[in-house]
């Protein structure tokens, strides 16, 4: 395990600083041992869901504290306040790699290294086989970019056994939570109930099975992209001689020239194929944030809508929520976020409005010349959204501005683009 894990990391230079995310378990404690030794610049970053008894969290936080202390390594640690608990495997994963990001900017580094072994692949490939996940990537990616950070996966190579085997020899001090021997989620039922029951040739088939599923998606993928690139001309789609076979993924990749991943659903794709087969020459359907395909006999396109587009949210008191342009969040990126006293209340979040100004450590700058100096474009500007607190003064526009009095506060409010 050790020899093969040196001839992996000779990839990452070690003259840049590296978060590492550290639980306190056995995967995370090796990791770090592990990039220690090998002299890479290390940052620890911690995260306390505040989930189990405050004795276990303590102990986490013991271990991977006395850790960094003895070795002179710097250690950062978030504890959670409060949380939406309906989702919150999906939430506490936004919350750590958003923690990562902004102690990564402290640093000027985006990269991070995080243990996820083989055992997480073969439940990771398991869970995404029961939900049907055939136009997903199957497994886990030993690198990848996560809400803004660059993710790197050294052990995907490396099962649960050789990593506890390497903790033992060299008297790497951890903790397990018992959390992750419950059955309650899905994970922790393949994980302690399903995986267990499997052999080792099941297993490696299931490497087999995904590794054949990765690569006909990527074939697939790939042959999609080229056939767009010769049916779009002009930004318009002539679908006149494409095969019905090979629609769907063509479409799939058009959209995805103007709509993020996650707007982007089979039933979305459905509909536009309904316009499409349709026998009416000229059709248009409304598509999420203010665009609309249209055809025209042969071919057809996506624009903005001709409506102008204007809205206004006013919220008295934080919560969570979501809409067509903008999640207002608990957490989120540091050029996203903005601390919201009760004196803010209510605070309105809209569009921009021409004469929109914001006072910036360079005095008061249009909010249009922002967008320009930016170099965002023009059709992203009429939704782009906008903060303003209770006297109609603009506080935040994320990922462009803070207002000056805003600047050296730590977040609480976060508005997502």
């Amino acid at each position: 395990m050790e020899a093969k894990l040196k001839q992996r990391l000779k990839q990452y230079p070690k003259d840049i600083p590296y978060i590492v995310g550290v639980s306190g378990g056995c995967d995370s404690m090796c990791l770090l041992d592990i990039l220690y030794k090998e002299g890479y610049q290390v940052i620890v970053c911690h995260v306390n869901y505040r989930l189990r008894p405050k004795a276990e969290t303590d102990k986490d936080y013991q271990i991977v504290s006395d850790f960094c202390k003895l070795r002179h390594i710097a250690f950062y640690y978030k504890e959670v306040d409060k949380y939406q608990k309906d989702n919150f495997q999906q939430l506490a994963r936004h919350i750590r790699y958003d923690f990562y990001f902004e102690i990564g900017k402290i640093y000027h580094t985006n990269k991070v290294f995080l243990g996820h072994h083989k055992d997480d692949v073969y439940e990771t490939i398991l869970m995404q086989k029961e939900r049907g996940g055939e136009e997903l990537y199957w497994g886990i990616k030993d690198e990848s970019e996560v809400r803004g950070n660059q993710v790197y996966r050294i052990f995907l190579d490396v099962t649960k056994k050789e990593i506890m085997e390497y903790s033992h020899k060299y008297n790497i001090e951890y903790h397990d939570d018992y959390t992750n021997f419950e059955t309650h989620y899905k994970r922790d039922y393949i994980r302690n109930v399903v995986l267990p029951k499997m052999t080792d040739q099941e297993k490696e088939w299931l490497l087999i099975e995904a590794k054949a599923h990765n690569e006909a998606l990527h074939l697939k993928r790939e042959r999609s992209k080229l056939l767009l690139q010769t049916h779009l001309i002009d930004q318009r789609l002539y679908f006149k001689n494409l095969d019905e076979a090979d629609l769907p993924e063509v479409v799939h990749r058009y959209l995805e020239m103007y709509l993020p991943s996650k707007r982007i659903s089979k039933m979305l794709i459905g509909e536009i194929l309904k316009v499409i087969k349709n026998n009416r020459p000229n059709l248009k359907i409304t598509l999420p944030v203010n665009l609309r395909f249209i055809k025209e006999y042969d071919n057809g396109y996506i624009q903005t809508s001709g409506e102008k587009v204007n809205y206004e949210y006013c919220f008295t008191h934080f919560y969570e929520f979501e809409c067509d342009y903008f999640e207002l969040a608990a957490s989120g990126q540091l050029n996203e976020g903005i601390y919201l006293s009760k004196e803010d209340y209510p605070i309105t979040i809209r569009n921009f409005r021409p004469g929109d100004i914001v006072h910036t450590k360079f005095g008061h700058k249009k909010v249009s010349r922002l967008f320009i100096d930016n170099k965002i474009p023009q059709i992203q500007r009429m939704t782009w959204p906008i903060l303003l607190n209770k006297n109609g003064e603009i506080l935040l526009i994320p990922h462009i501005v803070k207002n000056l009095r805003y600047m050296d506060t730590k977040a609480n409010v976060f508005v997502v683009k």
